[in-house]
């Protein structure tokens, strides 16, 4: 039998750091859509760079647009490319289809408040987290169960919060809240 195949390269320190700043930085723009943008309407962008990018966590125009020259060595620790092979002008594309989408407003989808309910029956909801929900226009369980996880980055946003700290649970629990 054919010798087993050599074990991958270790990265090197240099790279470990890259990919360990790759990781505050898809924490800071927030997780992947569930429905992933055409990254391809991107000059620049071909299958195979989309298929790289999407591989490092990035699937939509809003998290492209969020990145700047800087993150580019990182971004292509992650990709596995040369960062020669980045383009910044992608991210300012990107801000510019950011734009031109339509986009729904979490005020939008959630309408008005008819009466208030106690969001902090809902686990991870505390005092603070449900004054900062009713400022954004967020006061019964029906509101929140009308948001999913496509809107925690707007959510995180508009209560000027880090995406990860806002619960897809919440909404969940709220829709169970709404039937009893």
């Amino acid at each position: 039998p054919p010798p087993p195949p050599p074990p991958p390269p270790v990265p090197t320190d240099e790279k470990k750091k890259l990919l360990e700043q790759w990781k505050k930085t898809l924490e800071k723009i927030g997780p992947a859509k569930a429905n992933a943008d055409e990254l391809k309407k991107i000059n620049g962008v071909n299958e195979e760079m989309a298929i790289r990018i999407q591989k490092a966590g990035i699937n939509s125009y809003d998290q492209l647009s969020q990145l700047t020259e800087a993150n580019i060595p990182a971004m292509a620790a992650a990709m596995e490319v040369k960062p020669a092979e980045i383009d910044a002008k992608w991210f300012l594309q990107a801000q510019e289809l950011v734009r031109h989408i339509k986009v729904i407003t979490i005020k939008d989808k959630i309408g008005t408040a008819n009466g208030k309910d106690d969001l902090k029956k809902i686990k991870g909801i505390g005092e603070n987290v449900e004054a900062e929900l009713n400022k954004v226009g967020i006061a019964t369980f029906k509101q929140l169960a009308s948001l999913s996880k496509d809107d925690i980055i707007d959510l995180a946003k508009e209560m000027n919060r880090l995406p990860h700290t806002i619960k897809e649970d919440w909404f969940t629990e709220a829709k169970k809240l709404i039937k009893k």
